[in-house]
């Protein structure tokens, strides 16, 4: 009989041996396993199996260029990098924050003053609303 989870990213139903969700992607952890028993699975995933978007090198470049993009990453779930020690960590929350506060001096400097940045600002929020709350 087979088995089944719930996503770790979306919560959809995926067989156990199943390397990624099919639905989002967001990695299963039993690519490792060599049996497919769910707890045998590595906590972390591996790097290669994060998406571009969700690397550290990405945000980065999102921070420096075009912050509401880092903003999107940070409110819609984890960004990746390698710590010290090699092994893969997600990045801390307390960072999340600055990344999205960053993007208000951006909306200034892009589109003129507060009237004509209210209107791409609620946007942005609301967007990040809808890809946050779908999950």
């Amino acid at each position: 009989m087979s088995q089944f989870q719930a996503c770790r990213g979306c919560g959809a139903t995926i067989h156990v041996t199943a390397v990624a969700c099919p639905q989002c992607g967001a990695p299963s952890g039993v690519a490792g396993s060599a049996t497919g028993n769910p707890t045998a699975a590595a906590t972390a995933p591996a790097l290669a199996s994060i998406p571009w978007f969700r690397k550290r090198w990405f945000a980065v470049m999102c921070v420096i260029t075009i912050t509401p993009i880092a903003s999107l990453l940070a409110l819609t779930g984890n960004i990746y990098y390698k710590n010290r020690s090699g092994e893969l960590a997600a990045l801390p929350k307390n960072y999340k924050l600055p990344m999205i506060l960053g993007t208000v001096p951006w909306l200034f400097m892009t589109f003129g003053g507060p009237s004509q940045v209210l209107v791409p600002a609620i946007a942005l929020l609301f967007v990040g609303a809808v890809i946050g709350l779908k999950k």
